[in-house]
């Protein structure tokens, strides 16, 4: 099954109709992701609440959730590997995001803006992208896994809420001092968490 862009109709009136509450309730059956036969998930048009990624898809293409006000939390599993750029950007209602164990780079501003988001798990990330998790101003700590070999500028940047970072011992390429994000040596100041109130 093919998937539509961001400029076919059906595409822009699930967006508009997300973003403006008028589909409600909890989501997760096959019928409410448009995937295509390579496993890419173009876009959703469930009723949002809790959604679980089915395991059918391999990709969450740039945008696919982009607005979606209605969806709460978000279970991503083990077969997807990418998460695309703005991808879940303006979720303003989406408090949890799990992502299973997987070889997965989330994209550029891929949870921009998210502002009630509380909780991240992402085990298995490989790379996080520039602006990821710009503007989660309700983030209160995130943990940097050991998979992770690459963190794009102002990853976590405008997080108001942001108190402490943890990275996985195991890391090889960063580390954290005090719940500071350094580069694995520790020469490299990579983030200081904007809600950190000691020095």
């Amino acid at each position: 099954m093919a998937y539509h862009g961001a400029d076919d109709v059906e595409f822009r009136d699930v967006l508009y109709r997300n973003r403006h509450g008028d589909v409600v309730g909890g989501g997760g059956s096959a019928s409410d992701f448009a995937i295509n036969d390579k496993g890419v998930l173009g876009y959703y048009k469930g009723m949002g609440g809790p959604v679980t990624i089915p395991n059918s898809v391999t990709e969450i293409s740039d945008n696919a959730f982009y607005g979606c006000e209605s969806v709460t939390s978000v279970t991503i599993p083990n077969s997807v590997t990418k998460i695309g750029e703005a991808a879940f950007s303006d979720c303003i209602n989406l408090e949890s995001v799990t992502i299973q164990n997987s070889a997965t780079s989330i994209g550029k501003i891929a949870f921009r803006n998210c502002i009630s988001l509380k909780s991240v798990t992402m085990d298995g990330v490989t790379s996080i992208g520039d602006y990821a998790f710009y503007g989660c101003t309700n983030l209160p700590s995130i943990n940097i896994p050991s998979s992770v070999t690459s963190i794009g500028d102002a990853a976590f940047a405008n997080c108001g809420s942001l108190s402490y970072i943890s990275v996985d011992s195991n890391n090889q390429y960063y580390k954290s001092i005090d719940g500071v994000l350094f580069n694995k040596a520790g020469t490299t100041l990579i983030c200081y968490p904007a809600g950190k109130t000691d020095s």
